[in-house]
């Protein structure tokens, strides 16, 4: 498979160590061990393969690893455990260790999934004198001295030898299903080797290409920066892909018209078989993203959408043209996942004012119908009709970031202008009160209204609707004033999912002294965590009981939860016994 110079190359760079030598001395050779793999013999298994599977489910991965000869199945889960996924991130002796193993056609077939991480050339084409080998200390460290091995390799080899192997390596492995490259590093302020960063970019092109053609590859994510988006973001390498589910996260992107319908062009060529589509920026230049929506055209089997907003204006650019895409979808789109991002780095959780008003003013262009600008509303005679997509039954809205209001307006307007109503609504991501959980609650259960009150805009929706089966939602208190409400405003949820913050007796019973309290020490922290979940359990089991709620699946997330390992089994017994036909809690 691999030429003689290949191997050589890969001999010469390994690092011989004492501690690598001392490795290989206790290592039984990969030929030895796997000889016919997967077709070695064993005696026969006095049990049969699955009571197998049972027991190493029971014990630590590197426990089996020491049993590989008992028998086939403790074998083939080494095997899978170590080449499952491959990740290409650090230039180390263990990278070309695997480089060299994959070079075994038995070991390339069990590489499923992929991770390459270009930036790490970065480290080795910067300064010479970052890799000088310290001559003091506990002597010389094995790390450096293998990345001084590399900057002296590159410097020899023009041409980039490193990477040609990397990528002759790569592209014989014939079982990839996901793949996910991540590169930010621009080759500006390297132009001593941009020739060879260059290469990098190119070589990435067919090296998709190939994984395509081997009709394997199902996932592809792609994490990127602007420049080196241009070198293999086109339609001539993605119309070989046959991928179901495609993530791009744009980092540093400075957009322009033909770079942003470039981009829609590629992702056209999936339309045959894209199922999965998720698109983020972090981008402060995102105004010309309206070519890039523009350009998609319909994607006939498109089952869900996951799209971050920029919180900063413009967010994704013209409202008109992201509306235009999801009415394309609308025929096949069942699932939407929306989350908000900030571009500008700040790990500040209060959202600006004006941010916030531009990020809801935005969104409610893109909906339009009653939820539409107010001013806008008045002043068009022709107001936006309301975007309807009737195939959406699954709603999720997450992230820190996503001011509460605007997500009570999304919900409200899928939930009543969707054919069907929504089956599963999730909104995570922010500390909700109480008061938010009622919000929510209003919003599934109350149809929208107009803008204001002299609107003679007719509402096409329907006063009822089936409610949602499947709610996830958090952070919130736990208490038993939550459950009421959960049980009462949707009386036939079949599955809860519930992210705990604290859990409380009562609503009106806790106050920032406790916030406060429990953020002194970890001591009182514990101590009033379990005294609050003791009074919730005496008070839920005596005074609640829901004997026709129809709740089957209940799932708790606590974050605070006190001596979790013996706490769980008490509140799970709680909650079976005030809800009978509960079946399933985790």
């Amino acid at each position: 498979m691999f030429n003689t110079s290949l191997s050589e190359f890969l001999k010469r760079f390994r690092p011989k160590t004492k501690r690598s030598r001392q490795e290989e001395a206790h290592q039984i050779p990969l030929r030895e061990i796997f000889p016919q793999f997967p077709k070695a013999k064993f005696p026969n298994n006095t049990f049969p393969n699955e009571i197998w599977l049972h027991i190493i489910d029971f014990m630590p991965p590197s426990q089996v690893q020491r049993l590989h000869t008992v028998n086939a199945t403790f074998l083939h889960f080494v095997m899978d455990n170590k080449y499952r996924q491959m990740c290409f991130a650090y230039l180390d002796h263990r990278m070309v260790r695997n480089l060299a193993r994959l070079m075994d056609p038995v070991v390339a077939k069990l590489v499923r999934v992929l991770h390459i991480y270009p930036d790490c050339l970065m480290e080795v084409l910067q300064d010479q004198t970052i890799w000088t080998v310290p001559t003091q200390g506990d002597g010389p460290n094995v790390t450096t001295k293998s990345k001084a091995a590399l900057f002296r390799l590159f410097k020899a080899n023009s041409n980039g030898a490193l990477v040609q192997a990397i990528l002759q390596v790569l592209g014989c492995l014939p079982n990839i299903s996901k793949c996910n490259i991540s590169w930010y590093c621009s080759p500006n302020g390297f132009s001593r080797f941009e020739p060879l960063l260059y290469g990098v970019g190119t070589s990435l092109a067919p090296f998709l290409t190939s994984l395509g053609a081997s009709s394997t590859l199902r996932q592809l994510s792609l994490n990127l920066g602007m420049e080196n988006m241009k070198l293999f973001i086109n339609p001539k390498v993605f119309e070989v892909l046959r991928l179901e589910e495609l993530d791009i996260t744009l980092h540093h992107a400075s957009w322009t018209d033909s770079l942003a319908k470039e981009l829609g062009l590629a992702i056209n060529s999936l339309q045959p078989t894209l199922r999965i589509l998720t698109f983020q920026t972090f981008s402060r230049f995102a105004a010309e993203l309206e070519r890039f929506f523009v350009t998609l055209e319909t994607l006939p089997v498109i089952e869900e959408l996951r799209v971050s907003i920029p919180l900063e204006p413009p967010h994704l650019g013209d409202p008109e043209a992201f509306r235009s895409f999801l009415k394309k979808q609308r025929r096949t789109l069942a699932t939407l996942r929306i989350k908000s991002n900030r571009t500008t780095g700040s790990e500040v959780d209060t959202i600006p004012e004006m941010f916030e008003e531009s990020f809801a003013l935005w969104v409610k262009n893109v909906l339009g119908g009653p939820l539409q600008d107010a001013s806008r509303a008045a002043s068009d005679p022709e107001p936006i009709p309301p975007l309807r997509l009737p195939a959406l039954l699954n709603l999720e809205i997450t992230s820190s970031h996503f001011p509460k209001r605007v997500a009570l307006v999304c919900l409200q307007h899928f939930h009543y202008f969707g054919t069907p109503g929504l089956e599963s609504v999730s909104i995570t991501g922010a500390d909700r009160t109480y008061q938010d959980v009622i919000d929510i609650m209003n919003a599934i259960t109350q149809p929208p209204s107009p803008p204001h009150e002299s609107s003679t805009q007719q509402l096409d929706v329907q006063i009822t609707r089936p409610q949602p089966h499947s709610l996830r939602i958090g952070l919130v208190n736990l208490c038993p004033q939550l459950i009421d409400l959960l049980a009462c405003s949707l009386p036939h949820l079949r599955r809860l999912g519930l992210v705990v913050k604290y859990v409380q007796p009562d609503v009106e019973e806790w106050s920032e002294t406790h916030v406060t309290a429990m953020r002194r020490s970890p001591s009182n922290t514990e101590i009033l965590a379990a005294a609050q979940l003791g009074k919730f359990l005496e008070l839920f089991v005596e005074t609640k009981s829901y004997p026709d709620w129809p709740l089957q699946c209940l799932s708790i997330l606590a974050t605070s939860m006190p001596s979790r390992i013996t706490n769980e089994p008490t509140l799970q017994a709680a909650f079976l016994h005030v809800i009978p036909q509960l079946r399933v809690i985790c």
